[in-house]
């Protein structure tokens, strides 16, 4: 049995989303714990450079870390949960045209 869990942030500041991958194996060869995967060329787009918890939805903490005192509803401005958010001024994400 091998629990895990996927997030998407821009974990080494460099403009571009990765993915992190977390995983636990239970009995046989251990697995690592912590996987990132990345665009080796860095073409994912933009993400937030934070995610705070397994529960994480983008009205619960701010980029800068902090914590809100009145969380607004993300569910009623976003329509997101455990999802994050493309950061202002972010490129639109299309596959290179080929050629």
């Amino acid at each position: 049995m091998s629990p895990s869990a996927a997030h998407i942030a821009d974990i080494d500041n460099d403009g571009s989303a990765e993915i992190v991958v977390v995983s636990c194996q239970f009995g046989g060869t251990p697995s690592p714990t912590v996987q990132v995967i990345r665009d080796k060329e860095d073409r994912w787009i933009q993400a937030r450079r934070i995610w705070n918890q397994h529960t994480y939805h983008v009205t619960n903490v701010r980029e800068d870390g902090t914590i809100p005192q009145f969380e607004p509803p993300s569910w009623k401005n976003l329509n997101t949960y455990r999802t994050n958010s493309q950061i202002e001024n972010g490129g639109l994400c299309k596959p290179p045209i080929p050629g």
